[in-house]
């Protein structure tokens, strides 16, 4: 009897005890009556079993369900699902497990939600579950917890200034099968600043973030077969702050960096980037990676391929202050500004590698070194190109090494070394060359006159640059480069158009801004006039500035890119100089223009070069003639008259401008004249060719004459030479019994004025006679052909 009380006591205080939380829950419920059934539902019957392993109670491992539910809340049981995330996350505990059924989810109950919880399980099916923010100033989760577990989730429009979709504090956690889109944030659409991190099958797509889509700036964390394509921002889609972390097995697709690393952006410490694939990244500085750890530290590059990447500064890498190991890694198809490929600033290992293809519009056609110490090892260069030096690699750094490495067809349009062209020292061992040269370039000569220009300030208007211009945007919709930006300046201003048509608006900017400079309280906001011109219809534009710049233009007012100058007195000039600047596609072009004030001064110069200093007579000769305006005001009816050439007869010219007519002067002399105005500071050269008829050292001179100038006169000297030589064939034994031998000598002597090279003579040995064998000091025989190996000197035989 008293066993059985205690059991009724006992069963009892277990029924009150239930019934009080019921109440609890009851009056927490705002009135609604969605959970009153938590205690009748079948999946809870078991609440009452006290061995239960789903009890209440005393469970430490609960998985929850939320589901679109015709409840208010909703239970959070498989049947009958929690209708939000937060009261999941509510109801949760430590190694519980949330289940997220199909569907959209949005609102204040499924964003901004706080996970605090260690070893929390957040999951769905892949590509079912869809987190939609669509506020701005809304992030989905804010995870503190360690060991928090989020997988098979989308996220899509979310704006949050940090960390936008996710920002991770905790450590050990995990976000896999899951795919982010159509986000925006100034600081990393997924922020980790928790260590230990793995984040495995994601898929980032559309997404804006100024520094970094993906910031990770934790310890040891693992990014995994992921995909991050068509992102943008001022740093790269990957953002490593940390250290000892890890890219492995990715794909960065058409993502942007207005600054630095389309792909990876790297300013952490001995972090690795393996076995993935970069198809067509944009960077200002490294199209597809940047890496700026600091010194002792070393970004690894292992195993990965670039292709059709570009960058103002290296298509595919650029490493900055630290080292870097590059190895068997494959580079096709990139270019850049400069270094078609990678660009190493400081010092860097390139092993085991493939460049092909690649191109720059100026130096390092795949690879240029500026840093001390790199070496490029067990590599191939194959139809790399550069505009000027370095075909395939342009080193200005010192104490280089190139070991077993290939150079085939590899190009520069108007520099030195094909294959690598150098300053300083480079060690070479075991190099191929095939149809390839490597040159040492002679700094004061054949160094690229190419410079990037930079912002002196931050904006876009009105704002000073490093080459002494002034420059304003040309493109209002595209982003501004910062003061940290290279520019590329261009004498050219093609760059300039309207964005609507397409054509060129270049000669409407210059006059605008030549009437701003001369009265520029008249014109008072020129920026938004430019802007007019490039990104408005200004044809039909009613601001009267705009309509008397193109009534300027209809009527013929044309003004020169340099050297234009109008005279605003008796004593003074206006000078104007423009330029165009531009480094990608997403950065804005800009137009520059230098302006000063100078006394009237009416001067030039000319330059005769001979280009063929030396010849043979009967060859022809060549002079280039240049003619430059030295003075600050224009020049007219400029002309060049041929004065005298003895020993020379003028043959033809050739002008590669088209800016020069010939004719002949009143005494019959050669005359060229300059079809247009000289303007200032500008030079036009044009070639002038003779036939040679005697030998000898030959002065060629020309007047030039202009209306506002005295004439000036130059020269220079041809050597014409008469190469002559004579051979004797001597018998030395006249007569001679068959079978036995006859022996002769040739001799062969230089009779003219000039060395001889390739000397030869061929034997044609008569019926009866059979070649045997020769003597003779630096000559060879080969098929009856003997060959003089040195030069033959003037008078020697």
């Amino acid at each position: 009897m008293k066993i059985k009380s205690i059991y009724k006591i006992l069963i009892f205080s277990i029924v009150l005890l239930i019934s009080l939380s019921a109440v609890a829950a009851e009056e927490s419920m705002d009135n609604t009556t969605s959970n009153d059934d938590v205690l009748t539902s079948d999946s809870h019957d078991d609440v009452l079993t006290l061995n239960s392993n789903d009890d209440i109670l005393t469970s430490s491992e609960k998985t929850w369900y939320v589901g679109k539910n015709t409840t208010v809340g909703g239970s959070g049981t498989q049947e009958d699902p929690f209708n939000n995330i937060e009261l999941a996350l509510n109801h949760s505990s430590s190694n519980d497990t949330i289940y997220i059924n199909p569907g959209v989810y949005d609102g204040p109950h499924n964003t901004n939600l706080k996970i605090d919880i260690d070893n929390l399980t957040i999951k769905a099916k892949p590509n079912s579950v869809l987190l939609n923010a669509n506020i701005n100033n809304t992030r989905v989760f804010e995870v503190t917890g360690n060991d928090v577990s989020i997988s098979g989730l989308n996220f899509s429009n979310v704006y949050m200034e940090y960390g936008g979709v996710i920002k991770w504090d905790g450590n050990g956690g995990s976000l896999t099968d899951s795919t982010i889109k159509n986000s925006k944030s100034r600081v990393g659409s997924i922020r980790w600043e928790g260590n230990n991190a793995i984040i495995n099958n994601i898929t980032i797509l559309n997404s804006t973030s100024e520094n970094g889509i993906l910031v990770i700036s934790g310890t040891s964390s693992n990014i995994t077969n992921s995909t991050i394509r068509d992102t943008k921002g001022y740093y790269g889609a990957v953002m490593f702050g940390g250290k000892f972390n890890i890219i492995d097995n990715c794909t960065f697709i058409n993502n942007t960096a207005w600054m630095n690393g389309g792909g990876v952006y790297d300013w952490g410490a001995n972090n690795t980037v393996s076995n993935s694939l970069f198809i067509a990244n944009n960077g200002t500085r490294g199209g597809a990676i940047l890496t700026y750890e600091n010194q002792p530290n070393r970004m690894n590059i292992i195993n990965n391929t670039f292709i059709n990447n570009i960058g103002g500064q290296a298509g595919a890498i650029v490493v900055r202050r630290a080292g870097a190991n590059i190895d068997n890694c494959t580079f096709i198809n990139n270019s850049a500004g400069s270094a078609g490929a990678v660009l190493i600033l400081s010092e860097a290992n390139i092993t085991n590698s493939i460049f092909e293809n690649n191109s720059a519009s100026t130096v390092g056609g795949a690879v240029y070194i500026t840093g001390d110490g790199s070496t490029i090892d067990n590599s191939i260069f194959i139809n790399n190109t550069a505009n000027n030096d370095g075909g395939a690699i342009y080193w200005s750094g010192e104490n280089g090494t190139v070991t077993n490495t290939i150079f085939i067809n590899n190009t520069v349009n108007n520099g030195t070394g094909e294959a690598i062209g150098y300053i300083n020292n480079v060690t070479l061992n075991n190099v191929t060359l095939v149809n390839n040269n490597i040159e040492q370039v002679i700094v004061n000569e054949s160094t690229p006159t190419f410079e990037y220009v930079f912002k002196l300030t931050e904006g876009y208007s009105n704002v000073k640059l490093t080459d002494n211009y002034t420059a304003f945007c040309t493109e209002k919709t595209k982003w501004s480069s910062s003061p940290r930006t290279p520019l590329i300046p261009h004498n050219d201003l093609s760059i300039l158009k309207n964005h609507i048509t397409g054509e060129s608006v270049a000669e409407y900017l210059k006059i605008l801004i030549y009437k701003y400079l001369k009265d520029p309280d008249r014109i008072r906001n020129l920026q938004q006039k430019i802007w007019i011109f490039t990104d408005d219809n200004y044809i039909d534009s009613t601001d009267s500035i705009i309509k008397e710049v193109i009534s300027d233009y209809n009527s013929g007012f044309r003004i020169p890119n340099q050297g234009f100058s109008e005279i605003i007195n008796d004593t003074t000039v206006l000078r104007i100089d423009f330029k165009s600047y531009n480094i990608t596609k997403q950065i804005q072009n800009m137009i520059g223009f230098k302006s000063s004030i100078e006394n009237i001064t009416y001067n030039m110069s000319v330059v005769k070069n001979t280009l063929t200093p030396a010849v043979i007579l009967g060859n022809q000769t060549t002079f280039e003639i240049k003619v430059t305006n030295t003075g600050s005001y224009y020049l007219t009816n400029v002309s060049v008259i041929e004065d005298g050439y003895d020993g020379l007869i003028y043959n033809s010219f050739s002008d590669p401008s088209g800016k020069w007519i010939f004719s002949r002067n009143s005494d019959g002399k050669p005359m060229w004249t300059y079809n247009g105005t000289l303007y200032v500071g500008i030079s036009y050269s044009f070639n002038v060719t003779f036939n040679t008829t005697k030998t000898g050292n030959f002065t060629n001179f020309v007047v030039v004459t202009s209306n506002e100038t005295d004439n000036k006169t130059t020269n220079n000297t041809t050597k014409v030479y008469k190469p002559d030589m004579t051979v004797e064939k001597l018998s030395l034994n006249r007569t001679v019994y068959v079978g036995n031998q006859t022996v002769f000598t040739i001799v062969v002597r230089n009779t003219g004025d000039c060395d001889l090279g390739d000397v030869f003579v061929v034997e044609k040995a008569p019926e009866g006679l059979v070649y045997n064998s020769f003597k003779g000091t630096d000559w060879s025989y080969n098929n009856g052909k003997f060959t003089y190996g040195k030069v033959l000197k003037v008078n020697e035989s």
